[in-house]
């Protein structure tokens, strides 16, 4: 799907993009870009979905951190036994508040199972929302 972004036309929150003839993907999370490191950590996330290629990418506002991309190998994860499942990136673990919000934001899988103790010592981000 192409657009051609002019103004605030199209809301992007939760899509994933790419820029026409180039390589990098990002995730819009928060109202910014967020730069998606490398095909496994896609995959990891994202599984096979669809992505959207955008003619004009930088009328969405990048993230202005390195930081704020998601780092190489972040992970859906849950502890076993229990359902939340989390966004791992950036030494945060997030909560996607809904199955509403995994699928806004095209999360794939139901989170690898982590012991309790290992998934509470994550420090906690911001919750992901629908």
């Amino acid at each position: 799907m192409a657009f051609n972004l002019l103004g605030d036309v199209v809301r992007f929150e939760g899509y994933l993009l790419k820029e026409k003839d180039d390589d990098a993907f990002f995730l819009v999370l928060d109202g910014t870009r967020r730069h998606i490191p490398d095909p496994p950590t896609f995959i990891s996330l994202f599984g096979t979905s669809g992505v959207d290629e955008v003619l004009d990418i930088d009328s969405i506002p990048k993230a202005d951190h390195p930081l704020d991309s998601l780092t190489p190998g972040a992970v859906l994860v849950r502890a076993e036994g229990t359902d939340p499942i989390y966004l791992v990136s950036n030494g945060v673990k997030r909560h996607i508040t809904s199955p509403e919000a995994i699928n806004k934001y095209h999360f794939h899988g139901s989170g690898v199972p982590l012991p309790s103790v290992a998934v509470n010592s994550i420090p906690v981000g911001d919750p992901i929302n629908a």
